[in-house]
């Protein structure tokens, strides 16, 4: 498996601070026998807790004083009153073990070569009881993929970052996701009179916008004179890369003195983090007609396929010119 070290790295510290309590019967199994079958395990196991714990609620079990489930009658389970504040527990270790599980799903074709520096422990015990309070599968990935980027590389996301996820609702979630296909490598957005309406068409409205950047996720939304000038980033020729999730604009012209002007919507600090932890799709739509704008200007644009070599670096895969 691709990604045997990260995940060997995530179940040992799960295991060393106790962590993930649901998971624990086959996380030695998992650092002798690392398969993806472990993953099935673990989606079975979490839809049976999920379902005992329903099972507890509607009085079809008990939970013992040793916390473990027996099958009573409502009768009998009517003498148990502590047992409410057991449901809840493990409903939370129930949300706890999803977010591990995606986890586990990101970090297992990744490559990124484990880091000798260990996950600072309040972090982990604080993404523990946030991770613990969500009930939704959008906010168990996002909790997820927070987990996943921690064990890469450990003290990449700020505790700051954990409390906009700790308050975040689902509806502002969704909005990420659909923000998360209109960014720019250089974590920009292009925001010309010529987009407007794509972005809107997808749920991002001016006011949408003006939501996020409330939230501190973007800056500069309602300023009209917000614009960036990109010159060539070739000697002999003006050529200039513009990657969007999975694709590029490669955009090119004979003159190397030649710039290109656009408005732009910035991604801040805290933006760049909460968004990193999503997968994105380019939008298609969006792309081309950047693409043929800038054909109008006099440029050649062609569209790449590419492949990340690290954060900052990507490879041409293959391109096509788009054509009026």
């Amino acid at each position: 498996m691709l990604g045997e070290k990260l995940l060997t790295k995530l179940w040992e510290t799960l295991a060393d601070k106790g962590i993930g309590s649901l998971l624990e019967p086959w996380h030695k199994t998992r650092l002798h026998d690392v398969e993806l079958k472990a993953k099935y395990k673990d989606i079975i196991m979490t839809a049976d807790a999920e379902k005992k714990a329903n099972d507890i609620k509607n009085g079809k079990l008990q939970i013992t004083d040793s916390e473990k489930l027996t099958l009573t009658s409502v009768d009998e389970i009517s003498t148990h009153i502590e047992s409410a504040q057991k449901i809840e527990n493990i409903k939370k270790e129930i949300n706890v073990a999803k977010a591990i599980v995606y986890a586990e799903k990101e970090l297992e074709n990744d490559t990124t070569e484990v880091s000798e520096e260990e996950i600072d422990e309040d972090w982990l015990y604080k993404w523990k009881n946030n991770a613990s309070e969500v009930s939704k599968e959008e906010l168990h990935r996002m909790w997820g993929s927070l987990l996943a980027g921690e064990v890469k590389s450990p003290g990449k996301y700020s505790l700051r970052t954990m409390g906009f996820l700790k308050n975040i609702s689902q509806k502002e979630a969704i909005l990420l996701e659909k923000l998360g296909q209109f960014i720019f490598s250089n974590n920009n957005i292009i925001y010309e009179e010529y987009t407007k309406d794509i972005l809107e068409q997808e749920g991002l409205s001016f006011n949408k916008l003006l939501e996020l950047q409330e939230l501190g996720i973007l800056m500069g939304v309602d300023s009209s004179s917000l614009r960036v000038e990109y010159d060539s980033i070739n000697e002999h020729m003006f050529s200039r890369l513009f990657v969007s999730c999975n694709k590029a604009l490669i955009v090119e012209h004979e003159d190397c003195k030649k710039k290109i002007t656009l408005k732009i919507i910035s991604i801040t600090k805290l933006g760049k983090e909460v968004l990193s932890l999503g997968s994105y799709e380019h939008n298609k739509e969006y792309l081309f007609t950047i693409g043929k704008q800038c054909m109008k200007n006099g440029f050649t644009v062609k569209l790449a396929d590419i492949e990340y070599i690290n954060n900052e670096q990507v490879k041409i895969l293959t391109s096509e010119e788009l054509k009026v």
